[in-house]
């Protein structure tokens, strides 16, 4: 038996013991050593309010980043073996437990370099993810990039975006301590839109070439679209719960490109493992984004830091 996080049902948490599960010929077993809490998708999983095509099936374990060792593997299983300490993206479900099997033909899987701690190795599924909207953001040399919000998202997004571009960053959010994180990490301007004025932002900054948000609130949306030049592009990151008021007058008459993104299945592997080595060279800093960290028991107390958002950035949930 193990021990997990198990979601029975919206606002039913429970940390008990559950059987191991069971290896066979396409899947892997891995020891989890951390987890960490995505502070939307999980609150929102946990609470039942996740959007219902993507809400893994009551019950489950909880959680989707993580790191660990793989402890056994199927027959038909190629690429990993026991011993591998690895990071994955993307399982919805799984992470907030002691064993976690997984089917690596379905992941994409990075094996940790030796200087990458497991710590890291949970946020490494976040940097998967903010790859894929990197490769498709059609992010350019000496790009003036805008990144809405400086939550955990947009700190890496930030990190990336100077790596890509090495042009610059400028980074808008509500809360003065995480601009200075964004400052800490790279960002060439930090504002906080409740103090500065979209003109005092224009006229330090001028009109940027691409806006990454990370936020997904009307407010940010519209500043964006303001702040971005004629032609330039708005690409999404966030999940957003809601649908928002849109300033669409705004985006025919400057001729704007506003986007999601996508990615084939065939570049998330390279993708992640990209962002690997990025952080085991130092170029992508992960550590700065770990704020907290609770035991496995004490999960709910960790869901309660993230929804409160006070000097949050990323919990760990130690397991192994």
């Amino acid at each position: 038996m193990m021990k997990a996080a198990v979601v029975k049902g919206p606002n039913q948490l429970v940390v008990e013991n559950v059987p191991d599960p069971a290896c066979d010929a396409d899947s892997a077993i891995v020891r989890t050593h951390r987890a960490a809490i995505c502070n939307a998708t999980d609150c929102e999983i946990a609470e039942g309010v996740f959007p219902g095509h993507l809400h893994p099936p009551y019950p489950h374990v909880l959680g989707h980043e993580s790191s660990g060792e793989v402890v056994e593997v199927g027959c038909n299983v190629e690429g990993i073996k026991p011993g591998d300490r690895i990071s994955y993206w993307c399982k919805m479900s799984g992470a907030f437990g002691q064993f976690n099997k997984i089917e690596p033909a379905k992941l994409a899987i990075a094996k940790l370099d030796e200087s990458v701690s497991f710590d890291e190795g949970a946020v490494l599924e976040l940097v998967g993810g903010t790859m894929r909207l990197m490769w498709d953001s059609g992010i350019r040399p000496a790009d003036k990039v805008l990144i809405l919000g400086q939550g955990p998202a947009g700190l890496i997004l930030l990190q990336e975006a100077k790596l890509f571009s090495r042009g610059t960053a400028v980074t808008l959010d509500l809360i003065d301590w995480r601009l200075e994180k964004s400052r800490q990490l790279g960002a060439d301007f930090a504002f906080n839109p409740a103090k500065a004025a979209k003109e005092e932002i224009l006229d330090q900054v001028g009109e940027v070439d691409l806006v990454i948000d990370a936020v997904g609130n009307s407010r940010g949306i519209n500043l964006g679209i303001d702040l971005l030049r004629p032609g330039g592009r708005y690409v999404i990151f966030g999940h957003a719960t809601e649908d928002q008021a849109i300033a669409m007058r705004e985006i025919c008459i400057k001729d704007l490109k506003v986007t999601g993104f996508s990615c084939p299945d065939e570049k998330n592997i390279d993708l992640i493992n990209l962002g690997q080595r990025l952080v085991a060279a130092g170029e992508i800093q992960l550590k700065p984004l770990i704020t907290h960290h609770v035991p496995l028991d004490d999960l709910e107390q960790g869901l309660a830091l993230c929804r409160r958002h006070e000097k949050v950035l990323k919990v760990i949930v130690d397991i192994a």
